[in-house]
């Protein structure tokens, strides 16, 4: 057993020797560890941490900060509001005085203008007898121009000359200012139209026989009649050979009163 544990006990001595020089070298480790860990923390670290913060924290920050504060104010702040502003100013201001006239021009109505009414001014009856008459008996007559036709137009009140002389622009016409001295109770007034010959002979000849009835007129009293043919309008067409009778007795039966009859001349 002494022996044997001698053995071991060299055993053991002579190979501890081995052990240690084998394990000597195994220390590499920490050059390992060393240039892993260390390199590895401070180059990860540093490089990382500094690049990143560097240039990810400066050039972002700083980049981003810079472009994107500046030139998103400056241009956004100062495009948008300047040009929004003076656009939108200009266009309200324009679009507000564009109302304004519209609103001028259809609230102001314009006012209407004063019609002109044509007075009918009256006038006092013709002292009796009337001057510038012809007379036979207690009866007077006269033929009036055109011109004294429509002066007493425009100051008849009744209206019954403008309606009397309504067709005369298409038929030839003529009238006749009358009155008696004891009036009458109808008028009978016959006469002529009369025309030229031709376009070129003026000489003037009967184309038709006119004949026209009137009511009664009260005595002193001047009646003006106009005489309406059934003659075309023409110029040099007129009315003559005024005749005019007085009647005193009952209208016959067989006249319409008032009326006329128109009888064309035959050549």
């Amino acid at each position: 057993m002494r022996k044997i544990l001698a053995a071991l006990v060299a055993l053991s001595l002579l190979s501890s020797p081995v052990y240690a020089a084998t394990k000597s070298p195994t220390p590499t480790k920490k050059p390992t560890a060393k240039a892993s860990v260390k390199p590895t923390a401070k180059v990860t670290a540093k490089a990382t941490a500094k690049a990143a913060a560097k240039t990810t924290t400066k050039s972002t920050a700083k980049a981003t900060a810079k472009t994107t504060a500046k030139a998103t104010s400056k241009v956004t702040s100062k495009a948008t509001a300047k040009t929004t502003a003076k656009a939108t100013a200009k266009a309200t201001s324009k679009a507000t005085a564009t109302k304004k006239a519209v609103a001028k021009k259809t609230t102001s109505k314009p006012k209407p203008k004063p019609t002109r009414t044509k007075k009918i001014t009256s006038r006092s009856p013709e002292p009796w007898p009337p001057k510038g008459y012809a007379q036979n008996g207690d009866i007077f007559a006269k033929i009036p121009t055109s011109f004294q036709l429509y002066e007493e137009v425009g100051h008849d009140k009744t209206g019954k000359l403008a309606k009397a002389t309504a067709d005369c622009p298409d038929f030839v016409c003529g009238a006749v200012f009358v009155g008696s001295e004891l009036g009458c109770l109808w008028w009978e007034i016959k006469s002529d139209v009369l025309g030229p010959v031709s376009e070129t002979d003026s000489t003037k000849i009967k184309y038709g026989e006119l004949t026209s009835y009137f009511p009664k007129t009260k005595a002193k009293f001047v009646e003006k009649f106009v005489l309406r043919s059934d003659e075309p309008y023409n110029s040099r067409f007129l009315i003559s050979n005024i005749r005019v009778a007085c009647n005193r007795s009952d209208i016959p039966p067989d006249i319409t009163v008032p009326s006329y009859t128109y009888v064309k001349v035959t050549t």
